[in-house]
């Protein structure tokens, strides 16, 4: 499989995970979703996780097919080992910017909760 099929196939993969875990979130498990110590200390955490981390997934995953058509119509050569490398670090900086982004929105979401008045 050449590398410009490898990143068309990972994008699809990413765009068929985040509307899965966007429309069909799973109750806390150990082995499917967005899994942290952060996202499955809650309940509500999980949740939230889920749908946000999903849709990043979507976009990141919508954003790679982008990048692979125009590579594709521009007759980009990623053939060689530079080719290689750049899918790579598009995959590997998609999953790590949404693992950052996820964070940083379940750290402000446990902020907004505290600020929250008890029910009374």
């Amino acid at each position: 499989m050449d590398n410009l099929a490898a990143l068309i196939l990972v994008s699809i993969i990413f765009i068929i995970l985040g509307l899965l875990l966007r429309y069909l979130t799973p109750g806390i498990n150990r082995f499917y979703g967005y899994r942290t110590k952060t996202s499955m200390a809650s309940q509500e955490n999980w949740d939230f996780s889920q749908k946000y981390s999903g849709g990043l997934f979507a976009i990141f995953g919508l954003i790679l097919l982008l990048i692979a058509i125009v590579v594709g119509n521009a007759e980009i050569d990623l053939a060689n080992n530079t080719g290689k490398l750049i899918v790579v670090i598009l995959i590997l900086s998609s999953i790590i910017t949404t693992i950052l982004l996820t964070e940083i929105a379940l750290k402000k979401q446990g902020d907004l909760r505290k600020n929250e008045p008890p029910d009374r």
